[in-house]
């Protein structure tokens, strides 16, 4: 990222806090553009190499253009939001402490409640506490969700005027609607609106606050209650055990050792569509690249773990064939397969 505009954006988040949020939102905003776009580029790439299509040299180009760009902005906005954390982190020098003659929790850690002032990111909001009483909730999007219906519930009226605030209206967003099928938005009980959730935690803070203080209500009347130690379970692959899975493994790669064998060669474009993880999902139907180039992975740019160890080898080059299959991804192998130029 250019380091004028950090230098920049670092100034908004010391002393512009709200100024550097709608920074980070548009980013976030941009990302998911360009991301569905990738994903529309993707779509048409496979059909394309699929039925020989003349312009799938173009649309292979502009796809992997579109990935790349996505990938730029996500790590800008990973780069954004490290910048504003620790500038946030570097003013709070005098973090509000809970009021000591509050009830504790019988089973919860009184040191885990936060204030609004509290760093959310990464955080699991587990609980809130409001006008002396505590609600479960699932994360802080649910945390916002139900403080709308409990303010709902006490003033109904006031809570239908929130449409016509000011800070409702975000740059590329209303926070709230009143059509309640709209996308990435949830239902506030029998309102007649709805509330914007797909936005980061430092934009959903801020939106707390600002219904807080259109309510009459002070930041320090309500807690959020952290879960202790928080953090995403990795995912652990404890190998293929199901016969069922054993058979698609091994009916594919007998096909793809017999494409071995013939010599097969791929259009240039298919060949490098099979080693990219979203286009190898369209076209084939499994999660990751069907082929690894021996480079590759000899280089560590790929698990071995998810591929089988044997070399195949597909217009005079060898690679390693994806490892993992389940039944429900043979049909799409076939399809595949079956359209292969002979």
């Amino acid at each position: 990222m250019d380091e004028k505009f950090l230098k920049l954006f670092e100034y908004l988040s010391e002393h512009h806090s709200k100024m550097a949020e709608d920074i980070i939102e548009s980013y976030e905003f941009f990302a998911s553009y360009i991301k569905d776009a990738e994903e529309k580029l993707c779509d048409e790439c496979a059909k394309a190499i699929t039925s020989h299509s003349s312009n799938r040299d173009d649309l292979y180009t502009i796809s992997s253009l579109a990935s790349e760009i996505r990938s730029r902005l996500e790590s800008n906005v990973k780069a954004l939001y490290e910048t504003f954390n620790k500038e946030i982190s570097n003013t709070d020098n005098n973090p509000p402490i809970d009021n000591p003659n509050e009830t504790n929790s019988e089973s919860q850690d009184q040191d885990n409640w936060k204030s609004l002032d509290y760093n959310f990111q990464s955080e699991k909001v587990i609980c809130i506490r409001f006008n002396g009483q505590e609600y479960n909730t699932k994360d802080l999007t649910d945390a916002l969700v139900k403080l709308c219906e409990i303010l709902y519930t006490v003033d109904n009226y006031k809570f239908k005027e929130l449409i016509n605030q000011d800070f409702s209206h975000g740059r590329t967003r209303d926070y709230f609607s009143v059509n309640l099928s709209e996308d990435k938005y949830i239902p506030i009980l029998d309102s007649g609106l709805a509330v914007f959730v797909n936005t980061n935690n430092i934009s959903k803070i801020a939106l707390i606050k600002n219904i807080l203080t259109y309510y009459g209500y002070s930041h320090d009347d309500i807690r959020l209650l952290i879960k202790s130690d928080y953090s995403p379970k990795p995912r652990e692959y404890k190998g293929i055990k199901k016969t069922a899975d054993q058979k698609i493994g091994r009916y594919v790669r007998e096909k793809m050792r017999l494409l071995s064998k013939k010599g097969y060669s791929f259009d240039k474009e298919e060949l490098q569509a099979l080693q990219n993880k979203k286009l190898t999902k369209r076209l084939v139907g499994i999660t990751y690249p069907l082929l690894v180039s021996r480079r590759d992975m000899t280089t560590g740019k790929a698990q071995k773990e998810k591929y089988w160890n044997e070399i195949f080898v597909y217009n005079n080059q060898e690679f390693y064939v994806a490892s993992r299959w389940k039944p429900e991804m043979r049909k799409n192998f076939d399809i595949w397969y079956k359209n292969l130029k002979s």
